[in-house]
């Protein structure tokens, strides 16, 4: 199991608990998923982590508050030299 805090964008701190598991290993990447609630709040949390890196490369998180549903997804790149 997996314990940690949503926090923004609910303004407030708010204890969760669920799972983390790995669903894909591609290439340089582990695929990961968070599935995490508590308190009137539900996270799905996607994303690859690069084996050589250690960086998240993609992540798309959704969160359910209070009935609002919000979707956020983020990929980092190198920064040309």
């Amino acid at each position: 199991g997996l314990r940690t805090v949503a926090g923004s964008p609910l303004t407030r701190p708010v204890p969760v608990e669920g799972v983390l598991k790995l669903t894909a290993q591609d290439g340089d990447g582990l695929k990961l998923e968070e599935n995490l609630s508590g308190q009137g709040v539900q996270a799905a949390i996607r994303y690859t982590l690069s084996r050589t890196s250690g960086l998240v490369e993609n992540q798309e998180r959704s969160l359910i508050a209070g009935g609002q549903i919000l979707v956020e997804s983020r990929s980092l790149k190198p920064s040309p030299e």
